[in-house]
């Protein structure tokens, strides 16, 4: 909320799916396949990815890279438009 209000983007405490803040709640049944995409395709393949790295890096270095995610994909999406 605190990011939001500063913004200057348009935001209610509602549950629409555009501007409320509780907008995710509301169930569509376009998002249900992506849901489970996200769930088992990106965090299995990710977690496998970060597992099967310790064979060859200490766990120090896959541990940073870890912490490091979020950093790296905050400044991605600054770099294409989509986060600012």
């Amino acid at each position: 909320v605190y990011i939001v209000t500063y913004s200057g983007q348009e935001y209610e405490f509602s549950f629409d799916p555009v501007i409320g803040l509780f907008g995710w709640v509301n169930r569509q049944s376009d998002r249900l396949p992506l849901e489970i995409y996200i769930a088992v395709i990106c965090n299995g393949v990710g977690t496998m990815g970060y597992i099967a790295i310790m064979k060859y890096f200490d766990p120090v270095v896959v541990s940073m890279v870890m912490l490091m995610e979020p950093i790296i994909a905050t400044f991605i999406g600054m770099a294409v438009g989509e986060s600012t």
